[in-house]
């Protein structure tokens, strides 16, 4: 294109939404968070018909005062919707802000000023909002965070009244009921999600995950995994591909997480938030064009982002094509006001192109869009 001079070499570039390539789904995780983190793209139910998914409305009943739940008098065994009564209102919707970014995830407070979550709903915002089930808006600010294991905790300005223990992963077996509490899209309402226990995964002698067939989805991030108890067992975290577009999903695990929360507390280190950066050796081009597809613009007066969302995953579960949403208002080289459904992000329009041409031979409309300049 007239105007850029030609470069070589590596490309440094913040990622906003965009990653390199087409994306097939295959082999790949796919993080949980409701659309703050770059890792966001595409996470997909699982298939399996032995659990259901049920959103549960706020309890009328008074809140559990100041205490750590659950106490040596809680029942054995709790069903679902007792759990959701009794332990709901320790967990809350984590809103992020930041890096060109808006969004979600789910955590739950471990004590009376502080909240666990994962570190990749957080990373684009320092100072969280936490908002529950209720109503109730508290501000937080994010005391440490680590990528691998994928956790953080957020100190607030408040108090907490309700807040969990942790239970040792080993109080789960193969088969044994879990359940899920969160804010999952559509929607973010607070929601209830049962599911069995299928496998684990293992690492210097522990349990570092659990894989359930519980039906969680983007939103879940951060939200704890209850033992029929009420006590954590683990944290939801990612979506692991299993075969074509059934995800299964995995969920760290307590053992895995908690010396490192714990350690967080005794010692904070008040990250900043982090913009992702990547570095690509890449061949020359002409210019460091950056293009995707478009498969469908949505008015942002007629849709909000939790229905661009659902039109991304049913784009994927048909395709196979991983995509995503991004506010056409952050580019100014697409139109404002809408909501845009795409799907891969090249460097070339040769390149989109292709991709647009695939996509079309499976029955959809799409068209290569420029959408900015990279390495500038």
């Amino acid at each position: 294109m007239e105007g850029k001079p030609r470069r070589t070499g590596a490309i440094l570039f913040v990622i906003a939404g965009l990653l390199i390539g087409a994306g097939v789904v295959a082999a790949a995780v796919w993080y949980l968070d409701g659309g703050a983190g770059l890792e966001a793209a595409g996470s997909v139910p699982s298939t399996s018909q032995a659990t259901e998914t049920t959103t549960t409305e706020p309890s009328a009943e008074t809140t559990v005062p100041a205490t750590s739940l659950p106490s040596s008098t809680a029942p054995t065994e709790l069903s679902s919707s007792e759990l959701a009564r009794e332990f709901g209102d320790a967990v809350w919707k984590v809103e992020v802000a930041g890096c060109g970014f808006v969004g979600y995830g789910s955590g739950f407070a471990v004590s009376s000023r502080h909240l666990v979550t994962n570190q990749h709903v957080i990373d684009v915002d320092s100072t969280p909002t936490l908002r529950s089930r209720t109503g109730e808006v508290l501000e937080g600010r994010v005391l440490g965070a680590s990528q691998q294991p994928d956790v953080a905790v957020i100190e607030v300005e408040g108090e907490f009244d309700v807040y969990l223990d942790w239970a040792p992963t080993a109080t789960v077996a193969e088969g044994d009921r879990i359940v899920t509490l969160g804010y999952p899209a559509p929607g973010g309402d607070f929601t209830v999600t049962p599911g069995n226990v299928l496998s684990f995964g293992s690492e210097g002698g522990y349990r570092n995950f659990i894989r359930t067939d519980g039906q969680i989805d983007k939103g879940n991030s951060g939200g704890p995994a209850l033992n029929a108890s009420g006590g954590v067992v683990g944290v939801a975290t990612s979506l692991e591909a299993n075969t074509g577009v059934q995800l299964v999903p995995q969920i760290f695990s307590s053992d895995f997480l908690r010396p490192v929360a714990d350690a967080m507390i005794a010692s904070p280190s008040y990250p900043e938030p982090q913009c992702e950066v990547y570095t690509y050796d890449l061949p020359e081009y002409e210019a460091f064009e950056f293009w995707t597809v478009i498969v469908a613009s949505l008015p942002t007066d007629e849709f909000d982002y939790d229905r661009a969302y659902d039109r991304a995953l049913d784009f994927l579960i048909d395709t196979g094509y991983w995509a995503d949403v991004l506010l056409s208002d952050l580019y100014p080289s697409l139109n404002p006001g809408y909501w845009a459904v795409y799907s891969g992000s090249f460097l070339t329009k040769s390149e989109a192109d292709g991709h647009c041409r695939a996509i079309g031979e499976l029955g959809h409309e799409c068209y290569s869009r420029f959408v900015g300049w990279t390495g500038e």
